[in-house]
């Protein structure tokens, strides 16, 4: 990180500090025990002679304890324990069994370099990836988001090892290590699913059956993936929260959660016109609407209505969510509805599910997700989400303490049979294709 005219100023004696991050991304929220990263970054740091380090760990030391430990003990003694040897006395300070806890963190510490040090999940999904499936770009290993990886072999390496340190966590009934674990192997599924897709994506418009069987199976590993993703970051944070109950992960991890999931969603929509089919898009969380400062400048209580046809597509379960963005203030929402217009449009709209309660969005939620139960769907309607809400009018109140901003999102609840659903997935037939143009 010190190029050699800091190094020189440095060296002369000079007062110089570094503010690393300790962590996967300065931008998400992930999981990550990495003392071969510490050490390597702190060894650095010594050796060039830094006299200040500023550590940066969002949004919570707590997440990352185990970095945040091993910045203070090799900047302190650069040249002092071995990767083991700290691992050994982290296990020992949690109570663990010393030896099993420390081979996990030094078994997992460079897989986790892989996956980051590429960029994933910051910035390659957000729309790097998709784009790339999308614009027919041909892979290379070693680059973009394969840059940790020289070829494929590397890749199933790393999936080896972290087939092993999922083995010793679990082991060790560890909540914590077992979900950091799965995060880090599930997203290294999803990097060798988006470099099948990205590769087997025809320059053609008409694929050959075969092709599109390859690349709704690629689909379908992805989706599996994507979805271990978003389950083992939620039950990570949930493991490292104290008994409070407290969400250490914040926005900042939702917006991780929520960024996977917007990138299945990218990448299938991209497939869809090769005929490959987007069974899973109903149970993906989407982006429906907005609530912005000025839908309160005329009254606090007020009604949005959001489309929801092309994510409404079967029956089931939804939720829908409000998620705070900026603002002083937040959001209280007391009733959300799911209405159908029958399509032509003109006929009166018809409620066909509703949940009623109070809840808020705003830097610590309450209650802020409804559930909507849709029956049975005609393909022929167009379906809305209409929600009461309620914000705070700017006028009269301080510059500073103005603002409410927010996106409303929608999600299906999976079916029990979900993941043999995405396996079953077969792409168009050459007769659908050819009725579909």
């Amino acid at each position: 990180m010190i190029y050699p005219l800091l190094q020189q100023y440095a060296g002369q004696g000079r007062w110089l500090g570094c503010y690393p991050q300790l962590t996967a991304s300065w931008r998400i929220v992930c999981p990550w025990s990495g003392p071969q990263f510490i050490r390597t970054r702190m060894n650095e740091f010594v050796d060039k002679k830094l006299q200040c380090l500023c550590g940066y760990a969002t949004p919570d030391n707590r997440l990352y304890e185990f970095n945040v430990l091993a910045a203070a003990e090799w900047s302190w003694n650069a040249r002092g324990r071995s990767e083991k040897e700290y691992a050994e006395a982290w296990a020992a300070r949690r109570g663990s069994d010393v030896e099993q806890a420390a081979h996990w963190a030094v078994t997992l510490g460079p897989v986790g370099w892989d996956v980051y040090g590429s960029g994933v999940p910051f910035p390659q999904f957000f729309g790097r990836a998709s784009r790339a499936i999308a614009g027919r770009k041909k892979p290379q290993w070693g680059e973009a988001m394969f840059r940790y990886f020289p070829s494929r072999e590397h890749l199933q390496a790393d999936l080896a090892a972290g087939d092993a340190a999922l083995q010793i966590a679990r082991r060790l009934n560890d909540p914590q290590l077992v979900s950091e674990t799965k995060v880090i192997g599930s997203y290294l599924l999803m990097i060798e699913a988006c470099y099948d897709l990205a590769e087997q994506a025809p320059a053609t418009p008409k694929p050959a059956y075969a092709q599109r069987a390859a690349l709704q199976k690629a689909l379908g590993r992805l989706y599996l993936a994507g979805i271990e993703n978003t389950e083992s970051l939620a039950e990570w944070a949930r493991a490292c929260s104290p008994p409070s109950g407290e969400n250490m992960g914040g926005t900042r991890l939702a917006d991780t959660i929520d960024v996977t999931e917007k990138t299945m969603v990218e990448i299938a929509s991209g497939l869809r016109r090769l005929g490959i089919r987007d069974l899973f898009r109903p149970y993906l969380r989407r982006e429906i609407g907005k609530w912005v400062t000025a839908d309160f400048d005329q009254q606090a209580r007020v009604t949005k209505r959001f489309e929801v046809t092309d994510g409404v597509t079967v029956a089931g379960v939804y939720d829908v969510g409000f998620q705070y963005t900026s603002g002083w203030n937040g959001l209280r929402i007391t009733r959300v509805e799911l209405v159908t217009e029958p399509s032509p449009s003109g006929a009166p709209a018809t409620t066909v599910s509703q949940d009623e309660h109070v809840g808020s969005a705003a830097f610590r939620n309450r209650a802020n997700t409804y559930t909507l139960r849709l029956t049975k769907h005609d393909p022929a309607a167009r379906y809305y989400v209409v929600a009461q809400i309620e914000g705070t009018p700017s006028q009269g109140r301080p510059p500073e303490r103005q603002g409410c901003n927010g996106s409303v999102w929608i999600k299906g609840q999976r079916p029990d049979d979900w993941r043999a659903r995405v396996e079953a997935a077969q792409p168009l037939s050459d007769e659908e294709m050819a009725r579909s143009r």
